[in-house]
């Protein structure tokens, strides 16, 4: 639940399994989650959509789930492949997690002064496309969400950024493909920021479009077989 930027606020005896908490940029917004092992589950058990927010399941069988449900489906089984792996300790008492500002200083620490005012200028372009996007720093990645999945990583080189980009397999200037839904792109100088700007904003757009249509946004996810066999009419 930590991976999805959650929180288990209460666990229900029935229907749905349990509320929580999403953190989206600016607050908590609450949630009502139910469990299945296949999306499609949720309709054979008849349960109400209007009691439900999000749909956890191991695999989304369901990609045709109307639109009017307002239901936000999450596959395991697509986003356990992104996880990393995490070392188990013995916990320690009083041991304090890292704040944002000891994040931000691992994820620069490699970077040069030139390179770092690249990161924070693009950092202000990121968070100023919508109100509702939000940064989470990680020691490779930093990660921008729109509020609810990730659009882009920025990663720290030597020289410049390097920047994975959703792009749900559509063509974007400067973007070379990477993924089936993701591509890859590098700012070198702040001349590249421009059209980055575009890139990021036409990415957003495309991440709360798939979410709306109950698609996997992740690395590894696959093109929808809809959308293959439309195109190559």
């Amino acid at each position: 639940v930590e991976d999805l930027n959650m929180y288990i606020e209460e666990i229900k005896p029935g229907y749905p399994d349990c509320i929580a908490r999403r953190f989206v940029g600016n607050g908590w917004e609450r949630v009502s989650i139910e469990f299945e092992l296949n999306a499609k589950n949720f309709l054979q058990h008849k349960h109400d959509p209007n009691y439900c927010d999000i749909i956890v399941c191991w695999e989304n069988d369901w990609t045709d789930c109307p639109k009017e449900y307002k239901l936000e489906i999450v596959e395991l089984k697509s986003l356990i492949k992104e996880l990393p792996n995490r070392e188990i300790k013995r916990p320690t008492k009083g041991q304090k997690t890292v704040d944002e500002e000891g994040k931000e200083k691992l994820f620069l620490k490699f970077a040069n002064e030139n390179t770092k005012k690249l990161f924070y200028k693009a950092n202000e372009i990121l968070l100023s496309i919508d109100e509702k996007v939000w940064r989470n720093f990680g020691e490779k990645y930093t990660s921008y969400y729109s509020p609810q999945r990730v659009f882009t990583y920025l990663r720290m080189q030597k020289t410049g950024i390097r920047v994975l980009i959703f792009n749900n397999g559509k063509k974007m200037d400067g973007v070379r493909n990477q993924q089936p839904k993701w591509g890859i792109f590098r700012i070198s100088s702040e001349k590249d920021l421009n059209q980055s700007e575009n890139i990021w904003k036409r990415s957003l757009e495309l991440i709360r479009e798939s979410i709306m249509n109950n698609e996997n946004t992740g690395w590894y996810a696959k093109i929808e077989e809809e959308e293959i066999e439309g195109n190559s009419d």
